[in-house]
């Protein structure tokens, strides 16, 4: 008797461990018996494991939906993050999509995201009230306001010009014999140049002749 006893405690543990083992780790990766599970965000849309499935979006997709916006995104903003269609929408009604207002960083909730008066589809500093005055978008420590690279339509000028100048003056010397009746002739020509530009030359000539 006391061994059917035993050989049953061992059949339940063996049952028990087994089918806590089968329920343990769901086809999404998450483990109910892990209480870390919860608080973690696999796929790194901003949203939590727990978040996602109140979402009804797939945990280890950043994109559930496919539109290009994040998951957590949308969420933040109250889109739904498992419909497509909301990626054209403009629900604030100033110009831009929301994969637009998402690729500028401005809010698709709000017309005028830096509050300077001016919506932000026609706004080339949507983001900075001071209109340039604080954007360096190519962090070249100037100003988008007073940057010839910053046109505000997303292009640039390829770059900004300078340049300098210099001017130092040249000297030669020439030298020259001539023959002749009488007459002697003589030729110089000198030539320089200065750093930063062109310089001005100077020659001197010396002549020599025999008379017959």
């Amino acid at each position: 008797m006391m061994e059917i006893r035993k050989n049953a405690s061992i059949l339940t543990a063996f049952l028990l461990v087994t089918m806590a083992g089968a329920a343990g780790v769901s086809a999404d990766g998450s483990d109910p018996l892990d209480p870390d599970d919860g608080g973690a965000d696999w796929d790194g849309d901003g949203l939590t494991n727990a978040q996602e499935q109140a979402a009804g979006t797939d945990m280890n997709n950043p994109d559930s939906d496919g539109d290009g916006l994040p998951d957590g995104w949308e969420v933040g903003y109250g889109l739904n993050p498992n419909s497509a269609t909301d990626a054209n929408a403009d629900p604030d009604g100033d110009g831009l999509t929301n994969s637009q207002e998402y690729a500028t960083g401005t809010n698709p909730n709000a017309a005028d995201t830096d509050g300077d008066g001016q919506d932000d589809g026609s706004d080339p500093y949507p983001n900075d009230p001071a209109n340039g005055e604080m954007s360096d978008s190519d962090g070249d420590g100037i100003p988008d306001a007073y940057d010839p690279d910053f046109q505000g339509d997303g292009s640039g000028d390829g770059g900004t010009q300078g340049g300098g100048g210099s001017e130092e003056d040249g000297q030669g010397q020439g030298q020259g014999q001539g023959q002749g009746q009488g007459q002697g002739q003589g030729q110089g020509q000198g030539g320089g140049q200065g750093q930063g530009g062109q310089g001005q030359g100077q020659g001197q000539g010396q002549g020599q002749g025999q008379g017959q």
